[in-house]
């Protein structure tokens, strides 16, 4: 099982924090010069950022919510997004595309709005 991606930040606000997508976009642009690559590549990461992001919303889901249907379907989003985002990852590691571990640092700041 992938294991939480909910980085805890420091509340240090004049800390710029890197974004786990803008990174990863560096360093592919970095590795593919041809534009097909390229736009193959961004699909890849655009993905695995809301596929992340997905996987968090249901486990909050199952975490906060008050009826059995919203915590089934935090389950099975959790489920059904961590298998499609394992496959993208070993579909990137075969391409060699670099993709972000973690939320985007929008992403883990509206997700701190909802944990709290």
């Amino acid at each position: 099982m992938i294991s939480n991606y909910l980085i805890i930040v420091s509340c240090d606000l004049t800390q710029k924090r890197s974004d786990p997508k803008e990174e990863s976009m560096k360093q592919n642009d970095e590795t593919f010069d041809n534009t097909k690559e390229e736009y193959h590549v961004r699909f890849l990461v655009h993905a695995t950022e809301y596929l992340v992001l997905e996987i968090e919303l249901g486990r909050l889901a199952q975490q906060r919510g008050k009826l059995a249907d919203v915590t089934d379907l935090g389950k099975l989003m959790e489920i059904d997004h961590t298998k499609n985002l394992a496959e993208l990852r070993n579909l990137a590691n075969q391409k060699l595309v670099t993709l972000p571990l973690s939320p985007t640092n929008k992403a883990q700041d509206a997700l701190k709005k909802l944990y709290v």
